[in-house]
């Protein structure tokens, strides 16, 4: 005659909390983990990452932004009126070669120029309106498929710089400078736009075009815009190094956990509990990133800036999702199969009842 089967101790009060321990233990690793594979997979990956961000980076918003960054400092380096005053200082010698043209675009004329202080009420309306063709220039080549392949280049030098910088604070990079700094080159953005600028100031004023941009250069200071300073990102240095690396030793630590609280508890719930702790621990993802991002903005004042850095953040973060997904289905199964198990045992009782 077969031995029914004997069902095993209840666990005791020490076990319920090493086990409940345990499974809240996994929850927490399970968020950890998806932490992990997200900074791995997208946030520390340049190709991922530009895939996600290079939409958001060649948006109309973000470029028209862009653009207005780049016309602010062209305009601000061209010094139009001061270039122009310069240039009509020998206004006897122009005269023959470029201001018929002028006189008729701007309805003056060459008597008022040349009375007194007329040069200088001249130059400041020709800058004026140098301006606004300059800034129309600008707005048309920031809309051009060449600015948005530049604008992605710059993205891509950048954040492999910004990888190489958390994971090797020492090591040279192309976009640091030696304060530590990460910092994005506008140069190559800028002289696009420039190139537009400096042919509507030269189909305007012909040779005197020559003159008014003689010389101009975009000095590293206007050309380089500061991302992250060295201070911002000492204190990431650690946690994202961690996580970064850490990428298969949670997963592998979660389904240790998971086991070590079924062993110890040797029930179904054990089992129900770890399924929950990992639901929770994906459901957490979200509120830690929200955190994360909200931390990041503080350092943000400017409005433009601002704007840009929460398109590129929620571009980034997206893709977090899908993992979320994963795991809280796993989480899901397991609980699905402890109840499973639960109802097993309860139906097994009752036969041999």
């Amino acid at each position: 005659m077969a031995t029914p089967a004997v069902a095993p101790p209840p666990p005791g009060v020490g076990r319920i909390v090493l086990g409940l321990l345990l499974a809240i233990t996994t929850g927490v690793v399970a968020t950890a983990g998806v932490l992990s594979w997200w900074v791995h997979d997208t946030v520390m990956d340049t190709d991922r990452f530009v895939e996600v961000v290079e939409p958001v980076a060649t948006a109309d918003g973000t470029v028209a932004r862009i653009g207005e960054v780049a016309t602010t400092r062209i305009l601000t380096e061209l010094d139009l009126e001061g270039r122009i005053a310069t240039a009509l200082a020998a206004v006897d010698d122009l005269v023959p070669d470029g201001f018929g043209g002028l006189d008729d675009l701007l309805g003056g004329s060459l008597g008022d120029l040349l009375a007194p202080g007329g040069t200088d009420e001249f130059a400041s309306t020709l800058a004026a309106d140098l301006e606004g063709r300059v800034t129309d220039a600008i707005d048309g080549a920031v809309q051009s498929p060449r600015f948005r392949a530049e604008l992605v280049t710059s993205v891509r030098v950048s954040h492999a710089d910004l990888v190489a910088m958390l994971r090797a604070p020492d090591t040279p990079t192309g976009s640091g400078d030696d304060r530590g700094d990460l910092v994005v080159d506008l140069e190559p953005l800028v002289d696009v736009a420039a190139e537009e600028a400096v042919a509507e100031l030269d189909g305007v004023v012909g040779q005197v075009a020559g003159q008014v941009v003689d010389g101009l250069q975009v000095p590293p200071d206007v050309s380089r815009l500061v991302l992250v300073r060295a201070e911002q990102l000492d204190p990431w240095r650690a946690l994202v190094g961690g996580l970064d690396r850490g990428k298969w030793v949670l997963l592998a630590a979660g389904v240790l956990l998971a086991l070590a609280t079924v062993a110890v508890v040797r029930r179904w719930w054990g089992l129900a509990a770890v399924g929950v702790a990992v639901v929770v621990g994906a459901g957490l993802v979200g509120p830690v990133l929200a955190r994360v991002q909200a931390g990041l903005l503080a350092d943000v004042v400017d409005p433009m800036g601002r704007v840009t850095t929460i398109e590129v953040l929620d571009a980034v973060i997206a893709p977090v999702g899908s993992t979320v997904r994963l795991i809280a289905l796993a989480g899901v199964v397991l609980a699905a199969l402890g109840l499973a198990w639960g109802l097993g045992t309860w139906a097994g009782r009752a036969d041999t009842a």
